[in-house]
């Protein structure tokens, strides 16, 4: 009897350590769980965020690249018209047309948001009734 009592006495206090110990590692390693699963949900929206942005400069870039082309275009249509009208016909004409200032709201995936401000068409020669 002797023996036995400080025997159990020692596992009991035994047993206690080592739930205490594994009580501590579980709570570690579900910190470490929830620390991944921040860092995944962090990854994708840097990634959204990434993907979004990178998508708005193409779009600008292309946008840009459309509206040069347009302006071209006119430039030169306008440019073969002043050879074949007079002069004040030509200022008439440079002074009537005109692009649309536009700036880019909203990219989302492949649809562009655009808001487009109307420029006044002035007309030069032209009597007010």
């Amino acid at each position: 009897m002797n023996a036995i009592v400080p025997n159990y006495v020692a596992g009991f206090i035994y047993g206690a350590l080592v739930e205490s110990f594994c009580s501590e590692q579980n709570a570690r390693m579900m910190a470490m769980d929830a620390a991944t699963d921040n860092a995944d949900a962090l990854l994708k929206d840097l990634n959204t965020m990434y993907n979004r942005a990178r998508q708005a400069a193409i779009t600008q870039e292309i946008t840009e690249a459309v509206c040069g082309g347009a302006a071209a275009q006119r430039r030169e249509r306008e440019e073969g018209d002043e050879s074949v009208m007079g002069e004040q016909a030509a200022k008439t004409k440079k002074t009537e047309t005109s692009l649309p200032e536009g700036k880019i709201v909203q990219v989302s995936g492949p649809v562009v948001d655009v808001n487009l401000r109307a420029v006044p068409f002035r007309r030069s020669g032209t009597r007010s009734q």
